[in-house]
């Protein structure tokens, strides 16, 4: 399963925020790949690989570990 989620915390406060991210570990913690778009470096920081994107194009990843 593949869940996509476009910033999931955008309009939310830091404890509502907290409790989704909560939420999509655990949801990957069962086998779920997640593909999150996010500006926020909170929320990219929770996340085990970083891909970023210019102009629609890949220029780097990095591997941050669970």
């Amino acid at each position: 399963m593949i869940l996509f989620a476009d910033e999931p915390t955008g309009a939310l406060n830091s404890t509502a925020t907290a409790e989704v991210l909560d939420a999509l570990v655990e949801a990957h913690g069962t086998g779920v790949t997640i593909v999150l778009v996010t500006h926020d470096p909170i929320c990219a920081a929770r996340a085990e690989r970083l891909v970023y994107l210019r102009d629609g194009r890949i220029v780097d990843s990095v591997e941050q570990g669970p």
